[in-house]
Parts: C-alpha cells; structure tokens; sequence
C-alpha cells in the first residue's frame, strides 16, 4: 500500500513539472503562428478599371477607396486603367461602389488563388525537369547546374592533351628570341573549346578554324 502511493505521488509530482514546463514554453512552441500560415485569395478577382479621369480622381480617389473600405490591393496603377484585387466577400459591395460613379470593372481574373497555384506549379515543374535535361523550346527556361562543366572538368581540358581534341583548337607560334627567326620556333599548342558545346558562352554554333598567331617577344635590355 505504501509503495503503490509513493508511486502516485511520483507520478502526480512529474505531471505537475511537465505541466509548469508547458506553461514556460515560447509561444510559437505551444500554440500555431498565424503569421506562418499563407494567405489564400480563392475567388478574389482581379479588376481592371477604365475611365477614371482626373476629376474623378480629385473628387473620389477610386483606388484608395477601394483599398479602404473594400480591403482591396493595388497591383498596378497610371493615367490609364487601375488593376486592384478583392476579395471574394467585398466583391458585391465594391462593384455597387464603382456602378454609383458609373465605372465598370473588366475582370482579368475570377480567382487569384489559381493563378498563385499555376505560378508555383510552373516554377516546380521547370526546376524538376533538370539534371542535365534542357526544356523545350519554347518552354520557360530555367538554369540546371549540371548543364555546365564542373570547375574540375574545365581545368582537365585545358591541361590535357590538345591533340585529342584537334578540332577543338588552336596553334600559336612564337619566338623566344624576339627575333622572329623560324629556325628557333618552339611550337605550343592551345585549345579553346567550341562554342556549340560551351552553354556559358552561346548557343550558336561557330566553328573554331586552326590558326597561326606569331608573336614576337620584346626584345630584352
């Protein structure tokens, strides 16, 4: 009997020290940030309105009105046309607004939450189509790393043989004494990389013809 209270009083003793350690936890530990949560736009339409001269503007400023009472956001505002969203609960009472000062709104979207969708949809797709794989024409284009050499890679070419890549490059003679003579020529060989295989560089294909370059070193004092 003695043990089994002793063992309710452990057990009552390490619940109250949980529950006090609950109590000092930081707030966004124990309860959900709100601030973390995305806001949605289901159903919130995007408005283009004409016609708002400067009269108007003077009188009633349709933009700021619209963003004050009717919680709407401005995307884009000039001389022309104003683009603003609402929501989908201010909708009603935001187009009775702009019937009184005789405006009538061209919707460019019914739901501003599926073009949200379609915009992260798209960056997905065109960031998975990668390791190597290039989009297709007319795609949006996007940059993979494993399209370019690796630093590595590049410095090997540069180092290796020049004679196993013939056509990938060029010859360069030169003269030592300054003098130009032939007889003392020391030939060294460079390679420069095709441009059609270099997506660093363009994607037109150029090709790199042999060439002769003869430099004359200064003469020294």
């Amino acid at each position: 009997m003695a043990q089994t209270t002793l063992l309710l009083q452990l057990l009552l003793l390490v619940v109250a020290v949980a529950a006090s350690s609950a109590n000092q936890l930081p707030s966004n530990l124990t309860q959900l940030d709100a601030n973390k949560i995305p806001q949605r736009y289901d159903e919130a339409q995007l408005w283009r309105i004409y016609n708002i001269s400067e009269a108007m503007q003077q009188r009633v400023p349709v933009g700021q009105m619209l963003e004050q009472k009717f919680g709407g956001n401005i995307w884009k505002e000039n001389s022309k046309f104003l683009d603003i969203s609402i929501a989908r609960d201010q909708l009603k009472a935001a187009r009775s607004f702009l019937s009184a000062h005789r405006l009538d709104p061209q919707i460019l979207s019914h739901n501003i939450q599926s073009m949200i969708d379609e915009e992260l949809l798209e960056g997905i797709q065109s960031s998975s189509f990668g390791h190597g794989r290039r989009t297709n024409k007319g795609a949006r284009s996007s940059m993979h790393w494993k399209d370019y050499h690796e630093l590595e890679t590049i410095y090997s070419i540069y180092a290796g043989d020049p004679h196993q890549i013939p056509q990938h490059r060029a010859t360069i003679h030169h003269w030592p004494n300054g003098r130009g003579s032939r007889s003392e020529s020391a030939q060294m060989q460079i390679k420069a990389l095709d441009k059609s295989n270099n997506p660093l560089l363009t994607k037109r294909r150029k090709k790199i013809e042999e060439m002769e370059v003869y430099v004359a070193n200064a003469t020294r004092n």
